[in-house]
């Protein structure tokens, strides 16, 4: 009886072993592509740009997770920055902006990866969360 109790033991132990394996993998690991992150587009003109420009943005689907969870925040940071008419404050608050979010790991991931492409793309990125 002994024998048949270990070796259940063991598979059971293994069996969750592999699980948290498969999860931290898929959690914590794998980087996502931006046509991951931001879907199939409805448009086949959208579709085509995004296939084309598509790479990996190095954010995982916990980064993802902890940007949705601030998302408005650094949607309104932006928005601000567009109201900003002088070019010279603007350039100041953008700087001020890629600052703040350096302190923040997961939007780093995403300032250094995707807002260094375009600001716009950021923001489509952003808005394409949650």
């Amino acid at each position: 009886m002994k024998p048949i109790r270990l070796i259940l033991s063991l598979i059971v132990a293994l069996l969750f072993a592999g699980g948290g394996y498969y999860y931290y993998q898929y959690q914590y690991v794998e980087t996502l592509r931006l046509s991951e992150i931001v879907g199939k587009p409805d448009n086949s003109l959208e579709e085509m740009f995004t296939n084309m420009f598509d790479f990996d943005t190095g954010l995982t689907r916990h980064d993802l997770k902890q940007i949705g969870k601030r998302k408005d925040y650094w949607l309104q940071r932006v928005d601000a920055l567009d109201r900003i008419a002088d070019p010279d404050q603007q350039a100041e608050a953008w700087a001020k902006l890629y600052n703040d979010m350096g302190e923040d790991k997961s939007m780093a991931k995403l300032r250094d990866k995707v807002f260094e492409k375009s600001g716009e793309l950021g923001r489509l990125v952003l808005e394409a969360l949650f």
